[in-house]
Parts: C-alpha cells; sequence; structure tokens
C-alpha cells in the first residue's frame, strides 16, 4: 500500500533551484508508487507554470504577501495551514537541496524504523561558503572529486502524522517560530 506523502516547500523567487527541487522529487516517486503532494507557499506573486511532465506528483501553490524581510517560518506555516492533514509522513524540504530518485524508498524505509527523520542534504555550490560556515558550525564542507565545495548539514525533516499530533499537542501551532528570519 503506497505511503501518502505531503511535502512542504518555501519558495522565493528561485526558479532553477524550485525546477530541480521538482524534477528529484518528480523522479523519486516516478511509476507513482506514493501518493505525494507538494504544497509550495511563496512570497512572490509571479505565476508558477508546470511542465506536464511532473505527472507522479500533486503541486499545490499558494501565494502570501509577506511584508518586510523574507520570512521562511510564515511561509512554511501558511503550507500546513493550506494542506490537507490526512499523511502518513510529512516532509519539509529546502528547494535548493539536490535530492536522488530513491528519496521517498528511503523515506518509506527510515520510516519503518523511527516516528521522525532529520535528514543531511548536500547543498548546489554555495555561494559565500566561508561566510556560512563561520555563522553555521552544523554545517561543513565537503568536495566532490571534481574539487569543487559543497556545504552538507541537517535541512529536511520528516515526521509520520502521529508525531505531528504530538507536536501540536506540546507546542501548539503555528508550528515554525514567525520569528526566525530565515535567507530561503
Amino acid at each position: 500500500m503506497p505511503i501518502k506523502f505531503n511535502v512542504i516547500i518555501a519558495k522565493r523567487n528561485r526558479t532553477k533551484e524550485f525546477e530541480t527541487c521538482l524534477h528529484y522529487l518528480n523522479l523519486a516517486n516516478e511509476g507513482n508508487k506514493h501518493d505525494v503532494n507538494i504544497y509550495i507557499t511563496s512570497d512572490s506573486d509571479e505565476i508558477i507554470s508546470l511542465p506536464e511532465e511532473y505527472l507522479n506528483l500533486g503541486v499545490h501553490t499558494f501565494y502570501l504577501e509577506v511584508s518586510g524581510p523574507f520570512n521562511k517560518s510564515k511561509l512554511l506555516n501558511h503550507s500546513i495551514e493550506k494542506m490537507r492533514l490526512d499523511f502518513d509522513a510529512l516532509t519539509v524540504v529546502d528547494i535548493d537541496m539536490v535530492y536522488v530518485p530513491e528519496f521517498f524508498n528511503n523515506m518509506v524505509d527510515y520510516l519503518s524504523k523511527n516516528d521522525y527523520i532529520v535528514s543531511t542534504g548536500f547543498k548546489l555550490k554555495p555561494q559565500g561558503t566561508e561566510v556560512l560556515k563561520n555563522t553555521l558550525p552544523s554545517f561543513e564542507v565537503i568536495k566532490n572529486m571534481e574539487n569543487e565545495e559543497f556545504l552538507v548539514g541537517p535541512s529536511q525533516i520528516t515526521i509520520k502524522n502521529s508525531c505531528y499530533k504530538l507536536f501540536i499537542d506540546l507546542f501548539g501551532a503555528p508550528l515554525y517560530n514567525i520569528n526566525y528570519r530565515g535567507w530561503g
């Protein structure tokens, strides 16, 4: 029986990274092995046009007007409010992560043993690597075979429905602190 995934994405004028993310998520659900819905909240009123090749994903986009500095937490909370709450697994992802086609299969395997997962992602060639490394000590810089630098760090969280209910009972809603100012 397929697992129902709700995937939350906060977008801010990052079309190339956004399309890369969707491409890998689409590959990850090739053949519609799972019931995957992507909930995207954007603070840009640009029309998000999606090619027809994303047939393995149910994609829902929402515009949220946010005044002042970019606030990823508001966008994430907005997506969580908009999504259907019937899911087996809720995954929050950064759009500039490189995903593998086995993404959802790996999630299913891990979720059979755990109530939640905090997974490590590989960021695409970052600008200002030194600034980020010094600001965020939890991130490490690694080099690939071509000697290009990448940041590695905890970036995605996946939780089961029962764990989500526990979070709400313990901490209430919204889940994300709206005073936090993320960079995207």
